[in-house]
């Protein structure tokens, strides 16, 4: 919920919504004592590709590049788990691009918005 990628709109919007969410209830009930844990993940090995669908409806049936070159998706739940027991409010875990592009965002966003605008195939 942190970058927008071409091809995954409705994707994007509602991680970028639970985000949101997630934030602001953060901050509603920190005083109580309550902590709020998100996580952003990059690219994680799964089968999320596999199970998503075309714009038809039918199932896309296929491991995309970017999936599958992430992290190993047990390695993320060890990154995940410590997380956890350190109390850290925002998780962000994978290895690739993606997560350097986590920092650069936040310094150079139109170097980010550039970037992914030249993932779309024309």
């Amino acid at each position: 919920g942190k970058i927008g990628a071409p091809y995954r709109t409705g994707y994007c919007a509602a991680k970028h919504a639970v985000m949101g969410f997630y934030d602001a209830l953060r901050a509603e009930v920190t005083h109580r004592g309550v902590r709020v844990t998100t996580i952003t993940p990059g690219y994680i090995r799964t089968n999320i590709s596999v199970n998503a669908l075309k714009g038809d409806g039918s199932a896309f049936g296929d491991v995309d590049e970017d999936i599958a070159g992430g992290m190993d998706v047990t390695r993320c739940a060890e990154v995940i788990m410590k997380g956890f027991r350190k109390g850290t409010p925002e998780i962000a875990v994978g290895e690739g691009f993606e997560m350097k592009a986590l920092l650069i965002k936040r310094f150079f966003p139109g170097l980010v918005f550039k970037k992914t605008a030249q993932m779309v195939k024309t």
